[in-house]
């Protein structure tokens, strides 16, 4: 039987899919599976990242029979599998791989899809218990893993949120999850987010309560946090000394300290990934992120910044944030500084 809580073997099968619409277990997974191979110094160049949309089998196969470098393992990750299953051949294609191709690739098919209530239970959407990926499955249950990863339900999100803030190092109370659900649902990303934040403004001294997240957490508040980091990758340092004067007065500041920081971070990967030529979908992988706004916003803001200076005001930031521990500076004032300094 499939379900979510199958474990990845180590070395991990032939084959894996991971099915559902909950993206964030789903790179998770695909990092699990990457640590399980050990620390191999080619772990990240003989790691593939192809579209099943827009490849034919032949291009895929191609890199499934490319040998890794050093010793270890290949890991092709295939993502829009449904489009690839839905083509004619597969399923022979499949079978065919699982029994002559290198033993040093492993295949993992992303498959997005999502539960719906039907005649009273959860069921997948797109794959049938009776799809024939299903019977491969069954026929080759030694070589194949499959995990299901389904977004949690909103009746189910206050209890993950507890468990998450728990893995983080804060507690959250019950009324807090559940009021936290009511303005998300089950946006994973942002609850995690959320989540973090909470956590850093009421410290782990304490439970979060409702107030806490109704304080932290409106979409208002939000929208001003992205607001800023757009202001200060656009070098308009007026707009965002006006930006972060008002978050001030509601957040704490090393929130918005790390928002800043993770901004740049990202500014870099993206920068990186165009530099080699890549776009949207290169800059999302590099990134970590599965929104495409998110992923123009930053090709965009990478521009108005050369390596150099992204790079000068990541370490500024890291000497902002050893100053900021030790008592020697106020994060307050070593922020407008460098967002004047960076808007010159």
């Amino acid at each position: 039987m499939t379900g979510n809580q199958e474990a990845i073997s180590s070395p991990p099968s032939k084959v894996i899919i991971l099915e559902g619409d909950d993206c964030l277990s789903i790179e998770e997974k695909i990092i699990e599976i990457s640590k399980k191979l050990g620390k191999n110094e080619f772990l990240e160049f003989n790691k593939t990242r192809l579209n099943g949309s827009s490849l034919d089998l032949n291009k895929i196969s191609l890199q499934l029979n490319v040998f890794p470098l050093g010793e270890g393992n290949r890991i092709v990750i295939l993502d829009n599998a449904i489009d690839t299953i839905g083509k004619k051949g597969t399923q022979e294609w499949i079978r065919n791989y699982l029994t002559n191709g290198p033993s040093t690739t492993i295949l993992i098919l992303i498959l997005k899809d999502e539960k719906k209530y039907v005649k009273g239970s959860m069921v997948w959407t797109k794959i049938s218990p009776k799809h024939w990926l299903r019977k491969l499955y069954e026929e080759y249950s030694n070589d194949i893993v499959w995990v299901e990863l389904p977004l949690p339900t909103e009746r189910q999100m206050p209890d993950w949120i507890i468990k998450t803030a728990k893995e983080q190092g804060g507690t959250f109370s019950r009324r807090a999850a559940s009021e936290l659900t009511r303005m998300i649902t089950n946006d994973l990303y942002q609850a995690r987010q959320e989540i973090e934040k909470a956590i850093l403004f009421v410290g782990i001294e304490r439970e979060v309560e409702v107030g806490d997240v109704r304080l932290l957490c409106a979409t208002s508040q939000n929208e001003k946090i992205f607001a800023l980091v757009d202001a200060v990758a656009m070098r308009n340092g007026k707009q965002s000394i006006s930006i972060i004067n008002k978050l001030n007065k509601d957040m704490p500041i090393q929130y918005i300290f790390t928002m800043l920081v993770r901004q740049f971070r990202l500014l870099i990967l993206a920068k990186e990934a165009i530099s080699y030529g890549g776009g949207e979908k290169e800059v999302m992988s590099a990134c970590g992120i599965w929104h495409t706004f998110l992923a123009k916003k930053l090709i965009n803001q990478s521009r108005h910044f050369s390596f150099e200076e992204l790079e000068d005001t990541y370490r500024k930031l890291d000497r902002i944030d050893e100053g900021g521990k030790i008592g020697l500076l106020s994060l307050e004032a070593a922020l407008d500084g460098l967002i004047a300094e960076v808007s010159k």
